[in-house]
């Protein structure tokens, strides 16, 4: 006889909708409950993910389909309902990546977060969260978010955000962002880096880089703050010639 394996399910759902409990189980026909794994959730685009009420669900792996690109099943055993903070804690889910949740690392750790999270290390340490994430490292750490993150590295770090997100960093370090996104080297001698579209800014002897097009093909425009009118502390973007012009007008 073969013995079940079971997984724990992350669940999201509106509360202002009908409860779906049936006695121990959960019933996800209809678009009333969203259920996600791995971190990954459509919920948290322009929603506010506090209001939702969050549930973990004991599920047997083989009862989990996919439906419309999501994880459903039609049974399972809710092990925890309740605010955000606590489902997704590492009680329940100690890897921490998972939708929403909140991981925070010292020294040289690893703190690790799934869409919407927010992932907090230490100097030397490694933070990294998913879509609409928040990262923070310290000295020399390296922080990662996904699309419409928010990343923050001290000196000598390094923050990476993706498309239309935003990334800062410390002296002497990095701050790289994706299309559309926003860059800040806020200490000196930092590099500011981002995609088509994007905005950057630098502090003295920052180096300003940004992707562009012309003529059809894909060009880097280097700038120096203190040269060339380039100042402080002002958010720049590019021109169809890759000239730096201030991000805000007059």
């Amino acid at each position: 006889m073969k013995t079940k394996k079971f997984v724990r399910v992350l669940c999201v759902c509106d509360p202002k909708g009908p409860d779906y409990w049936l006695n121990s189980t959960i019933d996800t026909d209809g678009e009333m409950l969203d259920c996600y794994v791995n971190g990954q959730g459509s919920l948290l685009d322009n929603r506010d993910l506090n209001v939702h009420r969050w549930m973990v669900v004991k599920v047997a792996r083989g009862d989990i389909t996919t439906r419309h690109h999501r994880s459903c099943f039609s049974r399972g055993k809710i092990l925890f309902s309740g605010p955000r903070v606590e489902a997704t804690s590492a009680k329940w889910f100690p890897s921490g990546l998972v939708v929403g949740a909140t991981r925070r690392a010292g020294a040289f750790g690893t703190a690790a977060t799934g869409d919407g999270g927010g992932s907090v290390a230490g100097t030397s340490g490694t933070a990294i969260s998913g879509a609409f994430g928040v990262s923070k490292a310290g000295y020399g750490g390296v922080a990662v978010s996904g699309h419409r993150g928010s990343s923050f590295a001290g000196g000598y770090g390094k923050a990476f955000a993706g498309n239309a997100g935003m990334a800062t960093c410390g002296a002497e370090g990095m701050a790289v962002s994706g299309v559309n996104g926003l860059s800040v080297a806020a200490g000196e001698h930092a590099v500011a880096s981002t995609g088509n579209g994007g905005v950057v800014s630098g502090m003295k002897g920052g180096v300003l880089l940004v992707k562009y097009y012309s003529n059809n093909c894909l060009r880097v425009a280097v700038g120096y703050v203190g040269e060339d009118g380039i100042e402080p502390n002002i958010e720049y973007k590019v021109n169809s010639v890759g000239g730096f012009v201030p991000a805000v007008g007059p």
